[in-house]
Order: C-alpha cells, then structure tokens, then sequence
C-alpha cells in the first residue's frame, strides 16, 4: 500500500498493472484509503475515480460553463378549458 495517494501518469500505470484485482483493491494500492474517526479504513473510491479523470485530462468540475443556455418559450399557451363529464356535473352546485 502507498501512504500518498498516486496521481498523474504514476496512477494510470498502476491502475494498468493492477487490471486483475477488484476496484477496491486496486484503489487501496493506490493509496486511496481513510481512516474513520472509530479507526476504520475506509476506502476512497470517489477520489480514485476523479484522480484516474483527472490524470487522464477528464474533469468533472460543476462550476464550468456548460455553453449557451438552452432554447426558452417565446411564447405562453393558452388552453381552452375542456371539462369532462363528471366536471360538468359538479359546476351545478
């Protein structure tokens, strides 16, 4: 086990010579590991997951802009109210 965790091009290497364990495994190996505050070890798959993005160019960074907004209505419908036959019934009280 490794006590930083990997990044960059070290991580991509690793995940490649670990391809035959489980994701878990692998993710432990690569020092994506925390210990809980009872002394669990708990491990950091999210944080391998945005390293192995992040090593790869890959970013999943919510604050980039997304391009141009979307189409909006240009306009505001209006419908013509049909009122059932259990509707009709109840407007006579």
């Amino acid at each position: 086990m490794v006590d930083l965790p990997l990044t960059g091009n070290a991580l991509l290497q690793k995940i490649k010579n670990l391809a035959h364990l489980s994701k878990r495994e692998t993710a432990k190996e690569c020092g994506y590991v925390k210990i809980s505050t009872t002394g669990k070890e708990r491990i950091d798959l999210s944080g391998l997951y945005a390293a192995t993005l992040a090593a790869s160019g890959l970013t999943l960074d919510a604050t980039q802009s997304m391009g141009k907004p979307g189409r909006t209505v240009t306009y505001k419908p209006e419908f013509d109210e049909v009122l059932s036959p259990q509707t009709q019934a109840f407007q006579h009280f």
